[in-house]
């Protein structure tokens, strides 16, 4: 249910406060981050240690209110017009 309403938000900032081009920019940056995340969840020495579960976990969250969210509202704004 919030990622519902993310997704909103996410068309709020995309038609009134940003524009096209700002609004991809921000979902590929936040699409970029959760994919760093990723990697660092798959050092060697992070999974050595048991504790990779975690940043994995974290990527999962951030790349899914990327793609859910915020590649919405950029979708909607780069096809409606």
């Amino acid at each position: 249910m919030p990622l519902f309403f993310a997704t909103f938000g996410s068309l709020y900032f995309a038609i009134l406060q940003w524009g096209r081009y700002k609004t991809i920019c921000v979902s590929v940056a936040i699409a970029i981050l959760g994919h760093l995340i990723m990697i660092i969840s798959s050092v060697p020495g992070v999974i050595d240690k048991g504790s990779a579960i975690g940043p994995f976990a974290l990527s999962l969250v951030v790349m899914g209110l990327s793609f859910k969210s915020c590649s919405r509202g950029s979708i909607f704004i780069v096809t409606s017009s």
